[in-house]
């Protein structure tokens, strides 16, 4: 008699699978700096990368709980690009790289704004003890967003103190002025440049009719001015870029004619010691700095001569550097010569009794230097 046979079924109880794929660096999401031409992450430099991670859990114990990445097999990565939304080929060894031992994706090719980057991942894992298999599917876009970075800053070539020699006289000088976002200049076509002047209460916009001392650029990085007709100018360049008038930035310069330190000196040429028969008393005028004579300092200073012998009074004899007064004029006693020496201005108006300028036959504005200082004898 046979035996009559019935086969039973062992039953598993499902496994537990726990699957991702890890962002170990960089990110999916970048930005371009429409201003700079620049990737915020630079992926040649900081690349996207991606590991995948298979953790499993067996509630009955026959597997040990753990990862299995090692353990998946048809393991494909997939990287598909559409420029403007036209397919467009990604290279591998060029624009991507897989490690065949960790499975590990690096990611360095930089997505452009109108580009779109889709990496897909597939993988399939094995359970022989209970005769089935896993498929495990992920995917990641990745895009770029376009916007301008904002560093802005503003540099003139000059300091905020100009002082302006008039024994150097550099003539029509140009100041410059540069908008930078972080350390890139910004196109001049992309700017706006303002250059104003403090009017004692408020600053006011540069008018070419009135201010002697502008010669071009109130509405450039660089402004034109003349030495010759700046006694003390307070101004500032007000500038920002096109795309963003909130980053507005500004800058002041004070801009003095300056002497320096100087000092005068008059010496008698002739009529140190008189005799009965000298007819003359001469003197000369110098004036010095730390540079030594000033060559024509009546070029710079108005320079008054005055003649007083004995205790008499001063009486001015000549403007120049040079005065001669005649044997009459001594009064039989010892000659003394003195001199006031006194900065000139740079050119101005001529200004007549009423307050108004003095102008010639074609409306032009007269000019002149007058001294600085009150006339003290």
């Amino acid at each position: 008699m046979k035996i009559r046979k019935k086969t039973g079924y062992v039953v598993h109880s499902p496994l537990s699978y726990a699957f991702e794929v890890k962002e170990l660096g960089g990110s999916y999401i970048q930005k371009y700096d429409t201003i700079s031409g620049a990737y915020i992450p630079n992926r040649e430099l900081t690349p996207y990368l991606l590991k995948p991670c298979l953790t499993i859990t067996d509630p009955d114990g026959i597997i040990p709980a753990g990862e299995y990445t090692s353990r998946l097999v048809n393991i494909r990565w997939t990287v598909r690009g559409w420029l403007q939304g036209v397919a467009k080929t990604l290279t591998e060894g060029t624009d991507y790289t897989i490690d065949s031992n960790t499975h590990a994706l690096t990611f360095n090719h930089n997505v452009a704004v109108d580009e779109l980057v889709r990496i897909e991942f597939s993988a399939d894992y094995v359970n022989n003890a209970r005769g089935e298999a896993q498929t495990f599917r992920w995917s990641k876009d990745l895009a770029t967003v376009g916007e301008a970075q904002w560093n802005v800053s503003l540099t003139v070539d000059v300091p905020s103190k100009v002082d302006l020699s008039p024994f150097k006289n550099r003539g029509q000088f140009n100041i410059f002025a540069q908008l930078f976002n972080g350390d890139g200049e910004l196109p001049d076509d992309a700017c706006i440049y303002l250059w104003q002047r403090f009017n004692g209460t408020q600053w006011v916009d540069i008018d070419e009719e009135e201010d002697a001392f502008y010669i071009a650029g109130k509405n450039a990085k660089g402004i034109t001015v003349d030495q010759d007709y700046i006694q003390r100018e307070t101004l500032r360049v007000v500038a920002y870029p096109k795309d963003k008038p909130a980053e507005q930035r500004s800058f002041t310069m004070l801009l003095r004619r300056w002497y320096g330190q100087w000092e005068e000196d008059i010496e008698l040429v002739q009529g140190k010691y008189v005799f009965l028969s000298d007819t003359i008393a001469s003197a000369e005028v110098k004036v010095v700095n730390r540079q030594g004579n000033i060559t024509s300092p009546q070029r710079y200073f108005e320079i008054e001569i005055f003649f007083a012998h004995g205790d008499g009074e001063w009486n001015s004899v000549a403007y120049g550097t040079t005065a001669t007064v005649q044997r009459g004029d001594m009064a039989q006693k010892e000659p003394r010569f003195g001199v006031l020496c006194r900065e000139l201005s740079a050119f101005r108006p001529i200004e007549l009794p009423d307050g108004s300028v003095l102008a010639d036959e074609d409306g032009s504005v007269l000019m002149a230097q007058f001294p600085i200082s009150e006339r003290e004898v």
